[in-house]
């Protein structure tokens, strides 16, 4: 039985680090050696963090919540959830969820 991480947003923003650092190491080791769960507002907030601090475009955002959903479990936190992974607004993506 693995054990389950429930992980912060920090996380994936310590992976898009442009050096490599001990957080980014270890981030990368977390996600890999855990049965990980994020939750939707965890994506938003990357999301967010990675638009307008991190300069990333939103296609850039998109293909790293793809490889977050098929990596870690996505916890939703609705009981009608869309059925649509991405809303955009105004140039920003938003992670609805993720299957």
């Amino acid at each position: 039985m693995s054990v389950k991480a429930f992980l912060d947003t920090n996380l994936f923003i310590y992976m898009q680090s442009a050096s490599d650092t001990p957080k980014k190491e270890l981030s990368y080791k977390v996600l890999e050696g855990f049965d990980c769960v994020v939750s939707v507002q965890v994506l938003n907030e990357f999301s967010h963090v990675a638009y307008k601090k991190l300069n990333m475009k939103t296609n850039q955002i998109q293909q790293i919540i793809y490889a977050i959903g098929n990596t870690c479990s996505v916890a939703v936190l609705t009981l009608n959830p869309l059925k649509r992974p991405y809303c955009s607004r105004n140039g920003m993506v938003l992670a609805i969820m993720i299957h």
